[in-house]
Parts: structure tokens; C-alpha cells; sequence
């Protein structure tokens, strides 16, 4: 086995010349192939190995975060944008994992009947690296992860989408 360090993003290729014994033989790989045949590629030879190096995907939250909120309308949903960045378009489509935890209840006990936290795994489009998560509920949404087809990723900031429910408009006379 040869040890190989990958330390830079792209497509490595790898063609074994020859090969030389403790006695100094010299045996030249591939000799055995017709070079002349021009069906062959020699970039697929036995001799040939390529491996790719990918870039690992990152996820966050777009237009949300930290002292910005999302609005949710009673009876509405919010749009929640959250976008890979630095993905390279060979591991796609993404896996994100989100986590819901609805807002403490109103009258002060532990959990809130109203909403139920889940945990849900959204897919990104085929050669879309962004996609849209339809808030229906108030509370905080948090990615917990994402991976390609390939790489595991990293979450960004804001990892944390916080959805507000606006109250009904009223009016006094």
C-alpha cells in the first residue's frame, strides 16, 4: 500500500510507471497493453487511479439569526431560507437536519400542549444548492447537521431560526 496525502480540492490522478525490485529488476506496468488500439483510454487503465477530493458542505440559515426573527402571520406559514455555501455540486443533492422546539407555554407549565417538537430531514433539489423550510408554528428552528452524498458537513451561523408570532391587528374607538 502507498500512503497518498490529499490536501487540496480537485480530481487526482495516479499512474503507476513501473516497478522496481530489491534486486533491481525493473518491470514497466502496463507494457502489456496495446498501445496502439485508440479505443483504450489510458487515464482507465489498470495502471490508473483517479480520486476525487470534495469539499465538505456547509449549511445556515438565510435572513434569520440572531436579533432578526422570522414574522409568522396567524394562520400563515413563514418561508425559511437555508442555504448551503462552499458545497461542491458533485456531493448533492444535501441531507439537513432540522429540529423544531415550540415556545415555552403561555401559562407556565413545562411543555407547551399546543406544539410538539419534531425532528425532520429535508433534501435539497437536484442542482439546487438553497432550499425552503414552510415555518407553520412558532418557536425556535435549528439545523443540526447536513451531509451530501459522499461528505458530512458543518453548520454554520445562525444555526438557530427563531419564528415569532405576530399578534391580530386591533383597534380602539
Amino acid at each position: 500500500p502507498l500512503t497518498v496525502v490529499l490536501d487540496a480540492l480537485g480530481t487526482h490522478s495516479y499512474v503507476l510507471e513501473s516497478v522496481t525490485d530489491s534486486f533491481g529488476n525493473v518491470a514497466h506496468a502496463g507494457q502489456h497493453a496495446d498501445v496502439t488500439d485508440s479505443r483504450q483510454d489510458p487515464s482507465h487503465s489498470a495502471t490508473t487511479r483517479s480520486v476525487t477530493v470534495l469539499r465538505r458542505p456547509s449549511v445556515s440559515f438565510k435572513h434569520c439569526g440572531q436579533g432578526q426573527p422570522a414574522s409568522l402571520l396567524i394562520g400563515s406559514e413563514a418561508p425559511l431560507s437555508i442555504a448551503t455555501v462552499d458545497a461542491d455540486p458533485e456531493d448533492g443533492p444535501w441531507e439537513v437536519a432540522v429540529q423544531y422546539d415550540p415556545p415555552p407555554a403561555e401559562d407556565g407549565a413545562k411543555t407547551n400542549k399546543r406544539y410538539k417538537s419534531w425532528v425532520k430531514s429535508l433534501k435539497t433539489l437536484p442542482e439546487r444548492r438553497d432550499l425552503t423550510l414552510r415555518a407553520s408554528a412558532p418557536g425556535e428552528y435549528t439545523i443540526t447537521g447536513v451531509k451530501g452524498q459522499f461528505c458530512e458537513g458543518d453548520v454554520l451561523s445562525p444555526e438557530i431560526c427563531k419564528v415569532v408570532e405576530r399578534p391580530l391587528p386591533s383597534a380602539e374607538i
